[in-house]
């Protein structure tokens, strides 16, 4: 029996798309989260254009470096594609937390949260163990359904839009040239 070929393995750019994949996913899931913590009650710790920028900027940095691994994984694919979308957000994570308490910096009301503390790694160590246990958890799961979708459907949407532009050029290159015969 012989074995299909699988189209997905050809796309061209896979780090581009799904860094603007997740760097999309990530700007309207801090603009969703942003707005229902607005509406249950919560003060906003970062300005709404901050929060986006840094959850896009992260998720496109983080999207392109796993890119290739999520789209070029060949059959079955998954469980491991999940896995990576998994794994991406638990690398993406401290990365986030640190230029997040970066940007905190100026906002020095909130540090009133975290233990008195002067020391800046505990801090981190504070925040980031508690994004990883209050977000991280049901992020991690979300992207790698995210990842699956894109491996499993997405990707070849794009492949036969492709293919359906490239038969309609070759459509009217032949009407145009039968017209001038």
């Amino acid at each position: 029996m012989k074995k299909r070929k699988d189209d997905a393995l050809s796309l061209h750019n896979p780090r581009l798309l799904c860094a603007s994949y997740y760097a999309f996913l990530a700007v309207i899931g801090t603009i969703l989260i942003d707005a229902f913590l607005f509406l249950i009650g919560f003060e906003q710790i970062l300005p709404v254009f901050l929060a986006v920028a840094l959850a896009g900027f992260i998720a496109c940095v983080f999207g392109f470096l796993f890119g290739k691994r999520i789209v070029h994984c060949p059959r079955p694919y998954p469980l491991k594609v999940f896995l990576y979308g998994f794994l991406m957000v638990f690398a993406a994570m401290p990365f986030y937390d640190f230029l997040f308490l970066y940007f905190l910096k100026e906002y020095d009301t909130y540090f009133s949260i975290v233990p008195h503390s002067p020391d800046w790694m505990s801090i981190y160590f504070f925040v980031l163990r508690n994004s990883i246990i209050i977000v991280g958890w049901w992020l991690a799961i979300l992207s790698g359904f995210a990842a699956v979708y894109l491996r499993g459907h997405l990707v070849y949407i794009i492949l036969h839009s492709e293919m359906e532009q490239r038969d309609f050029r070759l459509k009217r290159k032949t009407i145009s040239r039968q017209k001038r015969l």
